[in-house]
């Protein structure tokens, strides 16, 4: 059971993460990535961040370079965000067949 709080931080960091994404990242010529669904812990310290990337053949490859981001993702969503602590970032991949 999620509480009002994680709710509000699951959509805040969905919505930077989305915009960081598009703005800050180089995914291989013609793949898209989706954010699916953020679900942040009940202390706020990690969130499972799943995504969806078309199309599959670039799944690999793509996602491997997001999972090597995401400290430099944490970086900007520090800098954008007011929380005192932000969510550990962790990327999930949707299997979509």
């Amino acid at each position: 059971m999620s509480s009002l709080r994680q709710k509000k931080v699951n959509e805040l960091i969905k919505r930077e993460l989305g915009k960081i994404i598009v703005c800050e990242f180089e995914a291989p010529e013609n793949s898209l990535v989706t954010i699916a669904d953020v679900d942040t812990s009940p202390d706020l310290l990690s969130a499972k961040v799943s995504i969806s990337i078309f199309p599959i053949s670039q799944a690999r490859k793509t996602f491997g370079s997001l999972r090597k981001m995401a400290g430099f993702f944490q970086k900007l969503l520090n800098r954008r965000l007011k929380m005192k602590f932000i969510p550990r970032i962790n990327f999930y991949l949707i299997k979509n067949e």
